[in-house]
C-alpha cells in the first residue's frame, strides 16, 4: 500500500510539473520586436521562483539518483566542467558559423528575429540581473531536463528499461527532445543547438552525478552565447 500511495504522489508531482513547467514552453510565442525576454534586464523574480522550486525538487528526490561517495574538487570540476563548458562552447561556436555562413540560416525569419531583439546589459545593475536571470534558470533547467524527467520516466518504466536498453534509449530521447523543442520560440537553429547541447550535460551528469557542476557548465554556456550573439 505504502509502495502504491507512493506511486501515485510521483505520479501526482510529475503530471503537475509536466503541465506546467514542460508543455507551456511548446506554445510559447515566437520572439518578436515587441516580445522578446532580452530586451531589458530586471530581477528575475518568476526565475528565483523557478530555481527555488526546483531545488526542493533536487532536495527530495536526489537521494533515489546520486550516490555519495566522496569525489575530490579536482575529480568533479576538472573534467566534468571544463570539459562539458568546452564542448557546449563549440557547439555554439559551429552554430553561429552556420547562422553567419549559410544562406539558408541567415536569411532565416526566426534566427534574424532573435539576434536583432537581444540587448546587452549597460550598466552593474542589468549585468548583475542578467547573471542572476541565467543562473537560476540554469539551474531550473538542469534539475527539470536532466535529473528530475529522465529519474521520474526511469522510475516509472524501471522494470522494463531494466530489461529492455531500448526503452532506456527511448526514455533518453524523449528527454532530448523534450529540452531541444522547449526552445522553438527562439528559432529552428536554437532547437538544434539545444538538442546537442542536451546530450553534452546529461552525458556530464552521468560522469559527475553532480547537478551544481552542471549548472554552472550550463550557466558559463549561456553567458559566453549572450556575448557571441
Amino acid at each position: 500500500m505504502k509502495k502504491n500511495t507512493s506511486f501515485l504522489s510521483d505520479l501526482f508531482i510529475f503530471l503537475l510539473i509536466l503541465f506546467f513547467f514542460l508543455i507551456p514552453p511548446f506554445f510559447a510565442p515566437q520572439i518578436s520586436e515587441n516580445n522578446s525576454p532580452f530586451l531589458a534586464w530586471h530581477f528575475p523574480s518568476r526565475q528565483l521562483i523557478y530555481a527555488l522550486f526546483a531545488f526542493s525538487l533536487y532536495f527530495f528526490y536526489r537521494n533515489r539518483v546520486l550516490s555519495y561517495e566522496k569525489r575530490t574538487i579536482n575529480k568533479i570540476f576538472r573534467f566534468p566542467l571544463i570539459f562539458t563548458f568546452s564542448i557546449l562552447f563549440f557547439i555554439q561556436l559551429i552554430f553561429k558559423f552556420i547562422s553567419i555562413s549559410d544562406n539558408y540560416f541567415s536569411q532565416n525569419q526566426n534566427s534574424m528575429d532573435f539576434q536583432a531583439n537581444i540587448l546587452l546589459p549597460d550598466t552593474f545593475f542589468t549585468w548583475f540581473f542578467c547573471i542572476l536571470n541565467f543562473l537560476f534558470s540554469a539551474f531550473f533547467e538542469e534539475v527539470i531536463y536532466r535529473f528530475y524527467l529522465p529519474m521520474s520516466l526511469h522510475s516509472f518504466f524501471s522494470q522494463k528499461s531494466q530489461e529492455n536498453k531500448a526503452v532506456f534509449v527511448i526514455i533518453e530521447i524523449v528527454c532530448c527532445l523534450l529540452f531541444a523543442f522547449s526552445h522553438l520560440y527562439l528559432g529552428f537553429l536554437s532547437v538544434l543547438n539545444a538538442f546537442f547541447a542536451h546530450i553534452v550535460l546529461r552525458s556530464s551528469f552521468f560522469v559527475s552525478r553532480n547537478i551544481y557542476c552542471n549548472t554552472a557548465a550550463h550557466f558559463l554556456y549561456n553567458v559566453i552565447s549572450l556575448i557571441l550573439l
